[in-house]
């Protein structure tokens, strides 16, 4: 399997490190091959996952490499992942193999308490983590850190940080000393991923649902339900005018559709009603049985159902490119939640643009799903966008930048903006003008000062003339990526990234005059500030 350029600096970029990785890459952007590159390249790998669904994805793309392993799961979850590997002609399963596994975090702790982990937990794992934005110290992950003392760690995530606010760096009580981006896509990398054909396009809607005045009685005041009427739906008691069925009816027809809903209640209710309407529908959520989710899920993905109903089962690296459409009905704030639920249906397929129908607010709050987020920054939920509008002939939503519909082709403008606010003109406009002015801002984004982004990120060059040196060479990639880490609370970035392109940060010598590889257990940002200073000060006076 050949590697994309940006999945082969990823690889070349941790590969040739001695420090705990965090690798961001967006939603279908293709992280589990570059999980398979690096364990084809270890004796001892374990790729960890903390749902079922994602150990047999893991399982299956590492198989199209080759790679023989054993998985750490339950006995269902082993099955289907053998009946994986023999759809790709060979089955790489071997029972008992001890130095290369799959297997959930869950399975792994609760092996170890029982005494029957039997793998070597003192050899030089590498433990590969999907979806590596939940890792911190003090969870399970953490844990697995303490089980596996001399371990390196690698983490995969599209969104790299917590719902919860708390940082993932090991600075902060994180599992990871830095984060990996590609070059190509530190800047509007969902907008590149989608123009280099990698994800799919998408559109999106904001259908109003206007309340009513009359409410309906809850034997839950605390918990939404949604109920069909004659003529509206009721949600959280409150009635809504405007089908939702004739909303689906005009934007997403037949495409089949994965439905995002708060409680499992409604997700039952609202099954019951789009069957009644017509529709093939089905819910999962984590009251099920394995078994039974495993055939709902397998049944959409063949076509038998049009509508998946789902309840924090299908939210983060579900992979399945037959997902057309989402429909979100579950508000959220969290921006690192709704990135990854619209993330399901941007899989790329031949033919296909995305629709996304959002009833409930979450792209005015958190952006279109190609917003650029700065994920080298300490992550803080984004304000609500304002530069998003619904369009009010079809509900299409857009960048008011455009001034004009995507869609439907009709320019919405104010009439008078301070007077009447409400009140708009509807003319025709040139949809070829909004994409000459779409190209000329990305054109721009495209030219910002490269010596910018240096000046606020490290940029640890890749490849590198240590890592032809043999074991020496390998032992100074990692004092050289710890001293720029340790640094960077004390000398400017700009400073760090003129040192790691000078003549000392290639020179072994300079590393084993000043350090040993027990500093970098350590934290000591004062001695590696100092060495950087010094050097900075030579360089000046040989100027």
């Amino acid at each position: 399997m050949k590697l994309r350029d940006y999945q082969q600096e990823l690889f070349d970029t941790v590969h040739n490190a001695a420090s705990n990785d965090l690798i961001q890459l967006d939603t279908g952007g293709g992280k589990t091959p570059i999980i398979a590159a690096l364990a084809q390249q270890q004796q001892y790998w374990l790729v960890v996952a903390h749902r079922n669904t994602l150990i047999q994805q893991a399982s299956a793309t590492i198989a199209r490499f080759g790679l023989d392993h054993d998985t750490i799961s339950s006995a269902y979850t082993r099955r289907r992942c053998m009946a994986a590997h023999r759809e790709q002609g060979h089955e790489h399963i071997v029972p008992g193999c001890s130095s290369a596994l799959v297997a959930s975090v869950d399975g792994i702790m609760a092996r170890y308490k029982r005494g029957q982990l039997h793998i070597d937990r003192y050899q030089p794992w590498l433990v590969l983590i999907d979806e590596a934005h939940h890792a911190i110290c003090d969870n399970k992950w953490g844990a697995l850190a303490e089980v596996l003392p001399n371990a390196r760690f690698v983490g995969f995530t599209a969104t790299p940080a917590r719902t919860d606010g708390r940082s993932l760096h090991a600075d902060n009580h994180g599992l990871f000393d830095r984060l990996v981006q590609a070059s190509a896509l530190r800047q509007d990398s969902v907008r590149t991923l989608i123009e280099n054909g990698h994800i799919a396009d998408f559109d999106a809607w904001a259908p109003a649902l206007t309340y009513g005045d009359g409410t309906i009685d809850s034997h839950n005041e605390y918990g939404p339900r949604l109920h069909r009427g004659a003529q509206s739906w009721a949600i959280n008691g409150h009635i809504l005018f405007g089908d939702i069925l004739d909303i689906y009816q005009r934007l997403i027809g037949d495409r089949r559709t994965v439905v995002m809903l708060p409680r499992i209640d409604v997700a039952e209710t609202f099954t019951y009603a789009l069957r009644d309407a017509g529709y093939s529908a089905a819910a999962v959520h984590c009251k099920m049985p394995q078994t039974e989710t495993y055939r709902r899920i397998d049944a959409f993905a063949h076509g038998e159902f049009q509508f998946l109903c789902n309840v924090d089962i299908i939210n983060e690296g579900f992979d399945l490119p037959g997902i057309e459409a989402i429909s979100l009905l579950r508000k959220t704030q969290s921006t690192v939640l709704y990135r990854q639920w619209v993330g399901r249906t941007l899989r790329s397929a031949p033919g296909k643009r995305a629709r996304i129908i959002d009833h409930v607010g979450n792209i005015m709050t958190h952006g279109m799903p190609d917003r650029h987020i700065d994920w080298s920054q300490r992550f803080i939920r984004p304000p609500a966008d304002d530069r998003l509008i619904a369009c009010q002939a079809c509900e299409y939503v857009f960048n008011v930048y455009r001034a004009a519909c995507p869609c439907c082709g009709w320019l919405i403008e104010p009439e008078e903006r301070s007077d009447k606010p409400g009140t708009y003109a509807v003319k025709n406009i040139d949809w070829e003008l909004v994409k000459q002015e779409r190209s000329a801002i990305l054109q721009r984004r495209a030219e910002q000062s490269e010596a910018e982004r240096l000046a606020r990120e490290i940029d640890l060059p890749s490849p590198t003339r240590l890592q032809a040196q043999g074991s020496i060479g390998q032992a100074c990639i990692r004092i050289r990526d710890w001293v720029a880490n340790q640094a960077s609370n004390d000398v400017p970035i700009a400073t760090i990234n003129d040192w790691l392109r000078s003549e000392q940060a290639e020179d072994p010598q300079w590393y084993m005059q000043r350090f040993t590889l027990a500093d970098t257990r350590t934290q000591a940002p004062k001695k590696a500030a100092h060495a950087i200073n010094d050097w900075q000060r030579q360089t000046q006076a040989h100027a």
